[in-house]
């Protein structure tokens, strides 16, 4: 073999290193992508039947001749609808099927689907079983009493649903990209508004058209989104690129007034 089909050899060679090269690199990230892609997924998926669960056994309670009240709500923090608090009983417990009660949930009988304050990308599922006292939750400090009970016990339970949520920083505050949104039909304020007995009460947007003189078939939605870190490492606020996740939950009960 002459020194030309040598250096020919060679570089053909060459060629064909750089070519496998390639698709070995292009291979190992379409799988490092897939893996990514499947375990946002997963947690992400993981997070929403949780929260699905909770809601659908969340209780309600009347207390004497007031109206009915969800146990289930949004309380919005650092300007963001970023926890979900269901009154369940429980972890594992339910209150669906003895609703509506006639007396107020405790705060130790309550679910919290929040950041955790420690680690925003972290979606706990939170309970505090040393929680004392009852909560309302149609008191003016519902919120404030839902956040105090977030950052200050030292008690609580807290079971990581996802490790992955994307953070971001706004206003200096480091916020997680996670969303809770609840829709209520018919609404609180056309309930309020509306005298019981009437054509109007009738016409209200009762789940499935079903009402009486003074009460009516209620349904809470719970919307949720999740935006999922599918690459870099968990909490890294520069990274952006993520997985969006939504899913949704429903509670429907009887609502009475008066």
């Amino acid at each position: 073999m002459t020194l030309i089909e040598l250096m020919i050899a060679a570089s053909v060679m060459s060629l064909v290193a750089v070519v496998l090269g390639g698709l070995v690199h292009a291979v190992d990230t379409a799988r490092t992508h897939v893996e990514g892609m499947q375990e946002a997924s997963a947690q992400g998926r993981f997070a929403v039947d949780r929260i699905r669960a909770a809601v659908e056994r969340s209780g309600t309670y009347r207390i004497g001749t007031g109206a009915t009240v969800a146990g289930v709500a949004v309380v919005w923090n650092a300007d963001q609808p970023e926890i979900l608090v269901v009154w369940t009983g429980g972890r594992e417990d339910s209150r669906a099927h003895q609703s509506p009660l006639n007396r107020l949930p405790r705060a130790n009988e309550l679910i919290i689907y929040a950041p955790d304050p420690n680690a925003p990308q972290r979606l706990v599922e939170i309970v505090v079983p040393s929680a004392t006292g009852s909560i309302d939750f149609d008191d003016s400090g519902f919120a404030t009493r839902i956040r105090q009970i977030i950052n200050s016990s030292t008690s609580d339970e807290r079971v990581p649903l996802c490790d992955r949520v994307r953070i971001a920083t706004k206003d200096s505050t480091t916020v997680a990209a996670l969303r809770f949104e609840i829709e209520a039909t018919p609404a609180k304020e056309l309930i309020a508004s509306t005298a019981t007995g009437t054509h109007a009460w009738r016409d209200l947007a009762w789940h499935g058209g079903v009402s009486t003189n003074s009460s009516g078939l209620r349904r809470i939605l719970i919307r949720v989104e999740i935006q999922v870190l599918t690459q870099g490492t968990p909490g890294d606020t520069t990274s952006d690129v993520s997985l969006p996740v939504f899913g949704a939950a429903s509670r429907r009960y009887v609502y009475r007034k008066g």
